[in-house]
């Protein structure tokens, strides 16, 4: 699965493991799609633990739940954790394009909360604060090209969204198109391995033969593909 990340607060390019560093702060891309929920994750330093895709309670594959539901969980607190916030983090994919590039591949992206949640402050936006603007005018995230941008005043890999411009009638039949691709709706999935000392080819279920992940990712670590 490919992917887009921030390293040393710049935009880099994940291609199945390949990374395409740069010193970009500003990245133009499609959203084609998002996840219908927004996730949660517990880790605990290592190997994640415990997850829920749809927010509400752990997924099946869970083999530590730390609660019958996220509502009432001990590490959905404030305070869980070291740092005095949620133990457990909130999580949203997106699949997106990029926009120079609109017949390549579609890319995966992972927000945390401080991308996704937040007031407009200014021309800034969170991933919410985004969509509630773009509605207010009439348009959907998927109708424009989306600039994301690295937040210089968070301490945190912070993404910020405006819009750059609306997409032509064929940019937008093309992004269409994409958007029902199996990559795009893999892309805006979690799914996850738990830490096991034995693990085997049969705890990953994986559809795409060329992106088995290696033993130490199983390891607790994010299985893209299912």
């Amino acid at each position: 699965m490919n992917k887009i990340i921030v390293k040393d607060r710049s935009f880099c390019l994940d291609q199945n493991g390949e990374i395409t560093t740069s010193t970009k702060k500003t990245l133009d891309v499609i959203v084609l799609k998002q996840s219908p929920h927004v996730s949660r994750m517990y880790h605990d330093g290592e190997h994640y633990i415990c997850w829920s895709y749809d927010g509400m309670k752990p997924d099946k594959e869970v083999n530590e739940r730390q609660n019958v539901t996220c509502i009432g969980c001990k590490k959905n607190i404030s305070g869980s954790d070291e740092n005095l916030t949620k133990a457990c983090k909130y999580q949203k994919q997106l699949a997106v394009l990029l926009s120079h590039d609109m017949k390549g591949d579609v890319f995966k992206i992972s927000l945390s909360a401080s991308s996704i949640f937040g007031a407009a402050k200014g021309n800034k936006f969170s991933l919410d604060a985004y969509t509630k603007y773009l509605k207010n005018h009439g348009v959907i995230p998927e109708n424009v090209v989306t600039q994301l941008k690295i937040d210089e005043e968070s301490e945190f890999n912070k993404l910020l969204f405006f819009p750059k411009r609306p997409l032509e009638e064929y940019e937008y039949d093309l992004c269409v198109e994409k958007s029902k691709t199996q990559k795009s709706l893999d892309a805006t999935k979690l799914h996850f391995v738990s830490h096991k000392k034995n693990i085997t080819k049969e705890d990953l279920v994986l559809s795409d033969k060329d992106n088995i992940l290696t033993l130490t990712e199983a390891m607790g670590m994010a299985a893209d593909i299912k």
